[in-house]
């Protein structure tokens, strides 16, 4: 049974699945309507803070970078003339990286300052609980592993556990399982892979909830229906067929381009309820579809 509001801690790769996405209605602003109604209490660990800076940092420079190898490819194409012309002067213009990177933080600052979020500070790590798992090889530490990337993680749930104990529920939103391990389980330990799994616990206690499903259910063939005429009338879809894991090792094939056959077998489900008014409801959900490209 959840007490709200919920204390809810957040991984760094949580802000980095969602992109750092702060637009209306992203997965990232519903969390501050959860906070406003009450339903859920953020707390942060200060690494958390700064390792999605640090992310976001990088994030804004690769920006910058793509930016400017954009301006070279046009520029060997046309003239400037033709595009300042055309009214794509913009993207010939080149910005200065460190004021860039300077509005990306501002942009996150302000994000944490609308969530209140507690932040837990270096005083609740216990060093000598964390040597001791390091050399007993305890989550999440492990064998062969890089050890300064599990030190960040080892710190953040010693954190988690000595600001809990093991009274007080609190939410544990992450996709790494090493870093869950680390938190260990506990009966006041709540584990969510995304926020979107958060909010559909939470929105299941609403009398909406099933009203919602049911809603969705039967319209089924016309959502797959629209699903499968926007992948073919939509020229900006983006096939991504490289993926690159938490430890930076890329797999897969990378598209430059495609064309589109047909689209066969179009079906989805829903993955998570993630708002719900007496107006409208905001659903994640998870499409499949069979194409020939």
């Amino acid at each position: 049974m959840i007490k709200y509001p919920l204390a809810v801690t957040i991984d760094t790769n949580i802000f980095d699945a969602a992109k750092y996405d702060f637009s209306e209605k992203s997965t990232l602003s519903l969390l501050v309507d959860f906070v406003k109604r009450g339903k859920v209490k953020v707390v942060l660990s200060h690494i958390v803070i700064e390792e999605a800076k640090r992310h976001l940092a990088a994030q804004t420079k690769k920006i910058l970078s793509i930016s400017r190898n954009l301006r070279a490819d046009i520029l060997n194409e046309t003239s400037e003339h033709l595009v300042k012309y055309l009214g794509l002067d913009r993207l010939l213009v080149i910005d200065n990286k460190d004021e860039l990177v300077k509005k990306s933080i501002e942009l996150f600052d302000d994000y944490i300052k609308s969530i209140n979020a507690e932040i837990l500070e270096s005083e609740l790590i216990n060093l000598d609980s964390i040597i001791n798992d390091y050399f007993q090889i305890k989550p999440p530490f492990q064998s062969g592993e890089k050890k300064r990337k599990e030190f960040p993680d080892a710190f953040i749930a010693c954190q988690i556990r000595e600001r809990f104990g093991e009274e007080e529920q609190v939410a544990i939103i992450s996709n790494d399982s090493g870093f869950n391990s680390a938190c260990k389980t506990a009966p006041n330990h709540f584990f969510f892979e995304s926020l979107g799994q958060l909010y559909d616990a939470i929105n299941k206690d609403e009398i909406m909830y099933n009203d919602t499903v049911d809603s969705i259910e039967n319209l089924k063939l016309y959502i797959c229906f629209c699903i499968s005429e926007y992948i073919k009338d939509n020229e900006s879809i983006d096939v991504r067929g490289r993926s690159v894991d938490k430890d930076g090792i890329e797999s897969g094939y990378n598209y430059d381009e495609f064309y589109i056959k047909s689209v066969k077998n179009t079906s989805f489900r829903v993955w998570s309820v993630d708002e719900m008014s007496e107006q409208s409801s905001i659903v994640t959900r998870a499409s499949m579809c069979r194409t020939r490209t």
